[in-house]
């Protein structure tokens, strides 16, 4: 449930800070880069030092942040702790998704990394229920209402998470594990397949930020501030819905098909998805084509870092699930600066037309890595 200002982002920097579009795209693609940041160094403090006591450390000090920055939320001083947030929060993910790894296995993992995202998005559908109430008449709260979901996190996280990781600094370097003392990139740099994947990702995240970025603008316009307010906040209900109800259907679903198969099926999805927003400039188009572009971001979000997590060793968990933060924060990063620039002398409808080319070709190179993949088993 805390994750209410990353939706209303755009809106924050355009209508309450009064910014260009084009240097909101600089202030979210500042944020995305941070996001990178924190998830290298988060995830790389959670293999050294313990899954937990990281965990719990970023959750109190993003509750700080966010508490402060209720109370500066009319100045040009927010856009510091938004950074701060999208710094902090980048690094959540890759070790609660790393914590989930170690208690689970194979057999059951991507059913794991389902529950895990089906619960993620239950909480944010929720959440964007009272964003939408909030943003417009009680601005300061979304800031406050989400570091209290913050702070009972870390509460949770205290009293009832057990933390069975061994943290490296603790470990002995043996026979069965000798890679503790590499680094990520020496070990990434040897798995082809899976730089090819990061890549798809970062694309097929940039398409999905434009949701974020460009929906909030371009009815903000077509039907002002408060009405736009109240769209968003549907808009991501009913995709917070959709991913409650859609995650276990489509789970079975792919279940007999390959991970990378699934993801080529997500960047299709999208392709049509988008293509239709660039086709009618409709509010209800817009709301009733969100279930269809959910279900291929829950199939890009539930097999993604269970991919990730098949070809990391244990001592590299949270850094390796940190790649998919990667992917995800440099595909934001890309999307508003990208689309920024190309707003200044294109439409919206054309925006969204060049969105869904950019899945087109994720899904080109999806099928590349499936044929690779396909190769590899074979000469195995």
């Amino acid at each position: 449930m805390g994750m209410f200002i990353f939706s209303f982002a755009s809106l924050i920097l355009t209508t309450i800070l009064g910014y260009s579009t084009l240097v909101a795209s600089y202030v979210l693609m500042s944020s995305s880069i941070l996001g990178i940041i924190g998830a290298f160094v988060f995830g790389h403090m959670a293999d050294i030092s313990g899954r937990k006591i990281i965990l719990q450390l970023m959750l109190l000090l993003g509750t700080l942040n966010l508490f402060i920055s209720g109370l500066i939320c009319y100045t040009p001083y927010i856009i510091i702790t938004l950074l701060l947030s999208n710094f902090i929060f980048s690094g959540v993910l890759p070790i609660v998704a790393a914590m989930v790894t170690d208690w689970s296995e194979p057999g059951n993992r991507a059913q794991c990394f389902s529950l895990l995202y089906l619960c993620v998005n239950l909480g944010f559908s929720i959440g964007q229920i009272f964003a939408g109430m909030l943003f417009y008449d009680h601005y300061p709260w979304i800031f406050w209402a989400q570091g209290i979901a913050w702070l009972l996190t870390a509460i949770i996280v205290g009293f009832f998470i057990k933390d069975d990781y061994v943290p490296v600094k603790r470990k002995v370097k043996t026979a069965a594990d000798p890679n503790l003392d590499a680094t990520l990139i020496s070990m990434v740099l040897k798995d082809k397949i899976l730089i090819g994947l990061i890549l798809a990702l970062m694309m097929l995240t940039f398409v999905h930020m434009q949701v974020s970025f460009m929906v909030p603008l371009q009815f903000n316009k077509l039907i002002g501030l408060k009405a736009t307010s109240l769209m968003v906040s549907h808009l991501w209900l009913i995709n917070g819905i959709s991913c409650v109800v859609l995650t276990p259907v489509l789970t079975l679903l792919i279940k007999k098909i390959g991970i990378l198969e699934s993801i080529l099926l997500a960047a299709l999805i999208y392709v049509v998805s988008f293509g239709l927003y660039g086709l009618f400039d409709s509010r209800l188009l817009v709301l009733m084509i969100v279930p269809l572009w959910t279900s291929a971001e829950i199939i890009v979000n539930t097999t993604g870092g269970v991919f990730i997590a098949s070809r990391s060793p244990e001592a590299f968990r949270a850094r390796y699930q940190s790649l998919s933060g990667f992917a995800g924060s440099a595909g934001n990063c890309i999307a508003p600066l990208v689309m920024g620039l190309f707003l200044v002398n294109h439409t919206y409808m054309q925006g969204w037309m060049l969105t869904s080319s950019v899945s087109g070709v994720a899904a080109i190179l999806l099928i590349i890595l499936v044929i690779a993949s396909k190769r590899t088993e074979n000469q195995l």
